[in-house]
């Protein structure tokens, strides 16, 4: 997934997205994420997105909503040799 997920941040230096606009915009299907691992159809993803906080490519935000939150995802550093 850090092949896919990073280049995706790094078009859109500008913008956050959330872990479903990530699914889908690796590539991959919600339904078929969903299908493939259970109940946290998400969790790898989150963990990839997580490692590339720690080492500190993307940050992390959290948006509080009415009911709860919800965590977008943004690079920070964008490595110009890694988009040629």
């Amino acid at each position: 997934l850090k092949e896919k997920i990073l280049p995706f941040l790094m078009k859109n230096p500008d913008k956050a997205f959330d872990i479903k606009e990530i699914i889908e915009g690796t590539g991959y299907s919600i339904q078929l994420v969903m299908q493939d691992y259970g109940a946290t159809p998400e969790s790898r993803f989150r963990r990839t997105l997580e490692t590339f906080a720690e080492e500190g490519s993307i940050e992390i935000r959290i948006i509080k909503k009415t009911i709860g939150e919800e965590l977008y995802y943004k690079v920070v550093r964008v490595d110009t040799n890694a988009t040629k």
